[in-house]
């Protein structure tokens, strides 16, 4: 039974994966050559824009441009002529990907502490941007202050690595405030911003929460055994009119959308 589960399994996700390759195939290779080279970087394309991943990518690719799991952001956006966008915790691309398909004249703003997560965020941007997208990112950690060197963790899959005081390795941190200024100006508006940044959440939002009356849309996932998340809610709450849980997930970590 064990043998026949796996089998499904991986038939599964042969299947899904293969809406972002060229064929069944095409997901067929790539998961065997993952299987024996797991730094093996595959090549494929969203609704016709080439993108790169890992098989460590594998199941963000499934959550965001499969079961399309921020779709619900889009009626925050409807009727907003080219949306600024600060994409936080942006790992190898997938949200801003999906976004600017659904919305070309997207203004996006990607940050991303991994080093090496971000060299293939470089790539998909670089893909993207031949295809005219307004898409910019930067290698840094969402933080509480600026500047300083945050211990980073790359240990796990992609998308758990977070700062952490045993990190292996070094990055710049960098506040809500820099990115606003440096995205919109220092009285400037963004339409969206999206956090996922395994618990640093609470260092990087509560350190001036002021700051969120310049962030129109807010959509954050929190991470319960990493930080106060109670207190996340709180300052949320207070910036905020509506804050609503979104369901249906695959993840249970709560997911929040703000306005």
């Amino acid at each position: 039974m064990k043998l026949i589960s796996r089998a499904r399994n991986f038939a599964e996700r042969v299947i899904w994966l293969s809406t972002v390759t060229s064929s069944s195939w095409s997901a067929l290779s790539f998961w065997l050559s993952a299987s024996r080279n797991p730094n093996h970087v595959g090549r494929g394309a969203y609704l016709g824009t080439p993108m790169s991943f890992r098989s460590v990518d594998a199941m963000a690719i499934k959550e965001v441009l499969v079961d399309r799991e921020y779709a619900f952001a889009l009626d925050r956006l409807a009727g907003v002529a080219s949306p600024v966008v600060l994409d936080v915790g942006a790992h190898i691309g997938l949200f801003a990907l999906w976004l600017l398909k659904a919305i070309p004249d997207a203004r996006v703003q990607s940050i991303e502490a991994d080093p090496q997560t971000y060299a293939v965020l470089s790539g998909n941007i670089a893909d993207a941007r031949t295809d005219g997208a307004q898409w910019k990112a930067l290698h840094a950690a969402a933080w509480g202050t600026d500047g300083g060197v945050i211990r980073f963790s790359s240990a796990g899959p992609s998308m758990s690595h977070r700062v952490s005081s045993e990190g292996d390795v070094l990055v710049e941190g960098i506040t809500l405030k820099r990115l606003l200024d440096g995205l919109v100006g220092e009285t400037g508006i963004v339409d969206l911003l999206k956090v996922d940044i395994e618990g640093s959440e609470e260092a990087f939002l509560c350190a001036t929460p002021a700051l969120l009356k310049r962030v129109r849309n807010l959509v954050v996932e929190l991470h319960p055994y990493l930080c106060d998340t109670g207190r996340v809610e709180k300052v949320l709450r207070d910036c905020y009119g509506t804050v609503e849980e979104v369901h249906g997930r695959a993840s249970s970590k709560p997911l929040l959308m703000c306005y």
